[in-house]
């Protein structure tokens, strides 16, 4: 065969050869395949919607949900595993739809600061004890509303001497409708004391209620306070007082 026919026939070879290479090369699509990279990831919880500063934390506002250790970590969360919100929690900051919720932008009842969160423009604490009633820390939180009622009698100063000595003249007059707790608190001797929030002049409505009988409160719901006498509960109760001479005689 002819010297310059092998040199020309491969001379070509080489260059189909090249040019395939490139080509193939270009034509390629690039695979973006992210190695594993072991990082651990944080259950934590998450706005549903947005949550403004000093809204009371309620279950349904959040979600559960799994986040890479680093985002976790930009957003303030510092342990693995999620924590607990304790009842009457409340947002220490504004949350966007969507935010992750550190526990330390949240304040818990009893934590500097949380009550004057609760407390409105120009309201006060007022502090309510009730004796006999431990149930109601398990019922009330701070952030529920109550109302509050007088339980007094014509016969005699129940705040002097809560014990009963006759039905005759006992009545329950509502005073306050859907007043915010701000804290509820164990008391030593089988009670509770519940504070409120409250106007100044409303502070002075209650101050002259305790010197007249029995303050009690109940969680408030949307039916209307009535005042209730004995007669109301108990239908054939009577009480008729009769004047015989310097005598007073019930009947």
């Amino acid at each position: 065969m002819d010297r310059r026919l092998i040199l020309g026939s491969a001379f070509i070879l080489c260059t189909a050869g090249i040019f395939g290479f490139l080509t193939s090369n270009r034509s390629a699509p690039e695979e973006n395949v992210s190695a594993p990279s072991g990082e651990p990831f944080f259950e934590v919880w998450v706005a549903e919607s947005a949550i403004n500063k000093a809204d009371v934390i309620e279950p349904v506002m959040l979600k559960i949900t799994k986040v890479p250790e680093s985002e976790a970590y930009k957003a303030g969360v510092v342990n693995k595993k999620r924590f607990d919100i304790p009842p009457g929690a409340l947002a220490g900051v504004d949350f966007e739809t969507g935010s992750i919720i550190p526990e330390n932008k949240l304040l818990v009842p009893g934590q500097p600061g949380h009550m004057s969160l609760l407390l409105g423009p120009d309201q006060v604490p007022y502090p309510i004890k009730i004796e006999g009633q431990i149930a109601l820390i398990d019922i009330l939180a701070p952030g529920d509303e109550v109302d509050v009622v007088l339980i007094a009698s014509s016969d005699q100063n129940l705040a002097a001497n809560p014990s009963l000595n006759s039905y005759r003249g006992l009545t329950v007059t509502p005073l306050l409708k859907a007043r915010p707790v701000v804290d509820v608190k164990e008391s030593k001797d089988d009670g509770i004391t519940v504070v409120i929030a409250l106007s100044r002049q409303e502070v002075s409505q209650m101050m002259i209620a305790r010197r007249i009988g029995l303050l009690d409160v109940y969680k408030s719901s949307a039916d209307a306070m009535t005042e209730m006498r004995v007669g109301d509960v108990l239908s054939d109760f009577t009480s008729v007082t009769e004047l015989r001479g310097r005598e007073r005689v019930a009947n």
